[in-house]
């Protein structure tokens, strides 16, 4: 081969006086034999030419070693599972989910993929604000419940309920007939209704509510007992007057009863669960205790 510089290639002693081809250039080839269907090659192009490959070049007429493999996964690098050696993407992005993934703890998020410190502790105890052991920093129930039961808690007091345990209504001074005093009216009161046969034998006596108010036993609510259903009133605390004349929100009077001369104090059923202004309950039942004045024996007279 001989170019227009008269410059030489001759392959056969392998010289090269040429150099690269230049385009635009003329060259003279003589060749040995005739070649009829003889062309120059095109255009040089390097690439990759296999077809399984990510950069695969249809173009490419000669093969460079520049072939990268197709590797799958998430390439949204805002992902939760981005993948940075991934090339291509495989539809398997997952968006950042905040939660708790400690599945040991109390809000253990089983969605959630990446962890934002916002997990608490399992504190075990009773979750019931009602209950008397409501635990506020519980917040896994364990079946510890216990239901309030009011009731005096001092063992000094004449009225003191061995199972209460929430203090209310504490009494030390003992119901006398003296004490069955007409109660005041202060304006606000609620009805307790009577429906127990077990109290018929007392017709014609009188049943009262009774409470210390700032360390005075009050009878804060008295009727005369009747056979089959009756009513009582009982009276709640006047807020106008500075004084307590009254049962509080929620106090639990004592109820007794006077009969001849004696005095019965009357354990009610259902219990009274606290005193509601306007309210109704009834009173079916109940066990009596002798607390007449002289005797320090407790004599209980009936129980069904």
């Amino acid at each position: 081969m001989k170019n227009n510089n008269a410059n030489f290639y001759m392959p056969e002693f392998s010289f090269n006086g040429i150099g690269n081809l230049i385009p635009g250039q003329g060259y003279q080839l003589k060749v040995s034999r005739a070649y009829p269907a003889f062309t120059f090659h095109r255009e040089l192009i390097l690439g990759c030419m296999d077809s399984t490959m990510l950069n695969f070049d249809p173009e490419a007429n000669f093969q460079a070693n520049l072939c990268i493999p197709y590797v799958y996964g998430c390439v949204d690098s805002t992902m939760f599972n981005y993948d940075v050696l991934a090339n291509t993407d495989d539809g398997s992005c997952e968006p950042y989910v905040y939660g708790c993934i400690e599945d040991t703890m109390f809000n253990f998020n089983a969605v959630a993929n990446t962890d934002d410190g916002s997990c608490t502790a399992i504190v075990v105890g009773c979750t019931d604000v009602s209950m008397f052991n409501y635990n506020a920093y519980a917040n896994t129930e364990d079946n510890s419940c216990v239901e309030v039961i009011y009731g005096c808690t001092d063992a000094l007091a004449f009225n003191y309920a061995p199972a209460a345990n929430t203090n209310l209504g504490c009494l030390y001074e003992i119901i006398s007939a003296d004490t069955f005093t007409e109660p005041a009216n202060t304006g606000a009161n609620m009805t307790v209704g009577v429906n127990a046969s077990k109290l018929d034998q007392f017709e014609g006596g009188t049943i009262g509510a009774f409470i210390e108010l700032e360390g005075v036993l009050t009878c804060v609510g008295s009727e005369t007992i009747s056979t089959g259903f009756f009513g009582i009133a009982i009276w709640g605390d006047d807020s106008s007057t500075p004084e307590a004349d009254g049962l509080a929100s929620g106090a639990i009077p004592t109820f007794a009863i006077l009969y001849d001369g004696r005095v019965f104090w009357l354990e009610e059923s259902p219990k009274f669960s606290g005193y509601v202004t306007n309210g109704n309950v009834v009173i079916n039942d109940g066990t009596l205790i002798s607390v007449s004045e002289g005797c320090t024996d407790e004599l209980r007279v009936t129980r069904w």
